[in-house]
């Protein structure tokens, strides 16, 4: 019998305990969860295992290696796409020969496997599921069997009208080699919904045996603290690491102060130190090199590998993951729980199932009464210059965004009017409502345009006078912004930030009474204003066919239609389909979200070219004396600017200059400014580009975790020459410039470098990335 062990999950019901690891290797009582399952296959004769593997890979494969430190053989198949329960099997279908148990990484058991194989043995199944009888079946898939332990019916999740059974599917399931055959290779494909239901459609024997033994499904950090009292107590036969000294399992190297009180059952990892007068009350967990300080008061507690805990504190039910820090007097209420390097200053009290993600550090006296998911470093930070951004239901959740809109409700128009949008992705549509409510709740008058594009309602804002405007979309897969002006769209200043940030993280938003609060209203025709707007930018007469062209490539998207309005109502022809030539000045590609790209005969112009040229064709057209740019923009700017005789100014709290903030943020806009350019010239796109500063420049990007950031960038700074602290890490040379920074969304580092020429600026890029990686292979000191 051979087993196939399910490691593939991210564990987002766990986080933050998941996030910056797999959920199977989340601690509990001294070891990875993993690492019981491993022990329990040993103890019944199943030496010879896989691990189906998605999420950090890697630190599975590290931490098990090939199975002999803990007497085992291991295989390792990595799904690059997620395959389902049973495709994931399937992909480990090369190593499975014989009769096997598949059983989860990441659920706690003591399952008698034995008895389970000899029951499926004397079915004569082809697939046995392991059931247990739960009490509350509605988390689970339940299963019905008849009088012969074949199974009859499945349901998954089902509501108290539809339950059938108490019998729940655990995971746990026995196949023979065969049933391979009947999962597709590489396709997604799941055991419960779709081939334990083929199986009975088909008449294949499928049986199920009813376990006695403990099972929990480790889900959510409620279950992850009873799991590991239910280790303590001895509810679940597994090997706890340590000595056990009257229910207190204690590892070596630990020191405990004579004036400390320890309730059993309990356990203390090697190295940690319990000082004078603390509480640790019965089923509380602390992890090894830990601190507990003097007349601190821990129940019913995890405290991970590392964690200092200061005088004083009060921790109840909680969490707190490796690395952190809890200054004194701090208060940790029931259900909160502190991701891993964590900095709480003294007094912070964290309430109730309140959770707070990796990296984050709290000022003292501050009361967190919500998640705090944002940034990393000493602050964390909601608002930034570009706005708010996240992954939905991960970083950005629809409370999150009401919260914000409060917020902002409160700092940018308070008793004012705000204007948003979005751009009709679902996702963006429930955020947009939610921060919509929460501006509502403190006065403010909201008005809602539905879907439309970021051009459209920065034109009205600015045009209108209203108050500030937010725009939602959806950035990439899973990714959303919401983009944030102020007064006449002009973008929100530092001190704004500060205070809107502050709001948030403390909660404290305009009160309104009831009888003053607004509902949201529907906005005028902010898509009439705009393509009126168009009308009076290009200023020449043509008529019919005379009439310059611009091609519009399309995306299949509501923003093929409103570039195409936009062309013709500017005075243009508007060629869906039509590529660059004789009869077409150039074309445009326009994204849902509102970015897009140009091209030439020759050239696509995107990114850092289509910044450039946007920046030459601003200088060119509207003469401004002075300019503010963010750090990263292209040093060719600057030689644009100096030939127009405009002072230049880098600045890290910018994203785009007031007087150029339309032409960045509006592709149609951009596009007939261009186009005008180019007949008043009398020249060709190509001709245009070829006028512009050369510029050669290459970047990277490399992966880390977010507790590296910091780190990363201090150590980089002091190591290269002409390294600047600035949004990252500025180095100017002779012969180039680079730019180190993070990224917005994920934990990850940018590195962009120019150079003279192509071979210079591709060799720094390779020095600097070399450096980076250099870098996150050594310790932190």
């Amino acid at each position: 019998m051979k087993a196939v062990i399910m490691a593939g999950g991210e564990g987002t019901r766990l986080r933050p305990l998941t996030c910056m690891g797999p959920k199977p290797m989340v601690e509990l009582v001294g070891k990875p969860m993993m690492q019981y399952t491993v022990e329990l296959l040993k103890r019944h004769g199943i030496t010879d295992m896989a691990m189906t593997l998605m999420y950090m890979p890697e630190k599975i494969r590290s931490y098990f290696g090939d199975g002999s430190r803990f007497g085992v053989h291991i295989e390792y198949f990595v799904e690059s796409t997620p395959l389902g329960t049973a495709g994931s099997v399937k992909n480990a279908a090369s190593f499975l020969d014989e009769p096997f148990l598949i059983i989860s990484g990441d659920a706690l058991t003591d399952l008698n496997i034995s008895k389970a194989i000899n029951f499926h043995k004397s079915q004569k199944s082809k697939a046995t599921i392991i059931l247990k009888p739960m009490e509350n079946p509605l988390e689970y898939g339940i299963v019905l069997t008849d009088e012969n332990a074949h199974i009859t019916r499945f349901f998954e999740k089902p509501g108290w009208s539809e339950v059938f059974s108490d019998t729940v599917n655990t995971g746990m399931y026995i196949l023979e080699p065969e049933i391979l055959d009947l999962i597709p290779e590489g396709k997604n494909f799941d055991f419960s919904k779709q081939l334990f239901p083929l199986l009975i459609q088909r008449g294949i024997p499928l049986s199920g045996y009813i376990m006695g033994e403990y099972w929990c499904d480790v889900g959510n950090i409620d279950a992850f603290l009873s799991a590991g009292e239910d280790i303590l107590k001895g509810s679940v036969e597994v090997e706890i690491p340590g000595t056990n000294i009257n229910g207190l399992w204690v590892q070596e190297g630990v020191h405990i102060s004579n004036s400390a009180l320890i309730q059993a059952p309990g356990f203390i990892g090697k190295n940690s130190d319990i000082e004078d007068a603390a509480r640790i009350g019965q089923y509380s967990v602390i992890g090894k090199n830990a601190k507990i300080g003097a007349n601190a008061n821990i129940k019913r507690s995890y405290i991970g590998n590392n964690v200092s805990v200061g005088a004083s504190v009060k921790a109840s039910h909680s969490t707190i993951c490796d690395n952190s820090v809890i200054g004194a007097g701090c208060r940790l209420f029931e259900g909160s729980a502190i991701g891993k390097n964590c900095v709480l200053e003294s007094g912070v009290t964290v309430s109730p199932r309140v959770k707070i993600w990796p990296d984050k550090w709290i000022e003292k006296n501050t009361t967190v009464n919500a998640h705090i998911v944002w940034g990393y470093g000493k602050r964390a930070k909601l608002f930034t210059i570009h706005g708010i951004a996240g992954r939905m239901n991960a970083d950005l959740y629809a409370d999150t965004a009401a919260r914000a809109g409060a917020a902002f409700g409160t700092v940018a128009a308070p008793r004012g009017n705000l204007l948003l949008a979005h751009d009709g992705d679902a996702g963006s549509e429930i955020l947009e409502g939610a921060f919509a409510h929460g501006a509502c709740s403190v006065g403010t008058q909201v008005l809602r345009a539905g879907k439309a594009q970021l051009a459209e309602v920065y034109l009205y804002t600015r045009d209108k006078n209203m108050q500030s405007c937010g725009y939602i979309r959806r950035v990439r897969e899973g990714v959303y912004s919401i983009a944030l002006l102020g007064k006449q769209g002009e973008v929100l200043e530092k001190g704004q930030l500060k205070k809107l940030n502050d709001t948030f993280d403390k909660g404290e938003f305009l009160r309104t009474e009831p009888r003053d609060l607004l509902p949201p209203l529907k906005s005028p025709d902010i898509h009439g204003h705009y393509l009126e707007s168009l009308k009076s930018v290009f200023s020449a007469d043509f008529t019919g066919e005379q009439k310059p062209c611009i091609g519009v490539i399309p995306t299949d998207t509501p923003a093929d239609d409103f570039l195409m309005d936009a062309i013709v109502c500017a005075g243009f022809q508007a060629k869906q389909g039509k590529r660059p030539g004789k009869e077409v000045l150039f074309a445009v590609r326009m994204e849902a979200n509102g970015m897009g790209e140009l091209l030439a005969e020759e050239s696509r112009i995107s990114g850092e070219l289509l910044e450039i040229m946007t920046y030459a064709l601003g200088f060119e057209l509207f003469h401004p004396k002075s300019v503010r740019i963010p750090m990263g923009t292209p040093g060719a700017v600057e030689i644009l600017a100096e030939k127009q005789g405009i002072a230049l100014h880098r600045d890290p709290h910018v994203y785009y200059d007031p007087a150029l903030y339309r032409m960045f943020n509006d592709l149609p806009y951009l596009c007939i400014l261009l186009a005008e350019k180019l007949i008043r010239s009398d020249m060709t796109l190509e001709e245009y580009l070829r006028s512009l500063p050369a510029y050669y420049a290459h970047s990277r990007q490399v992966n880390c975790d977010w507790k590296d950031i910091g780190r990363i960038l201090k150590r980089f700074c002091e190591a290269v020459p002409g390294g600047v602290m600035e949004k990252g890490v500025q180095i100017q040379t002779e012969k180039g410039r680079g730019w180190i920074c993070p990224d917005d969304y994920t934990p990850s580092i940018h590195i962009r470098a120019e150079g003279m020429n192509e071979e210079f600026s591709r060799e720094l890029c390779d020095l600097y990335t070399d450096k980076v990686r250099e870098l996150l292979k050594r310790n932190p000191q």
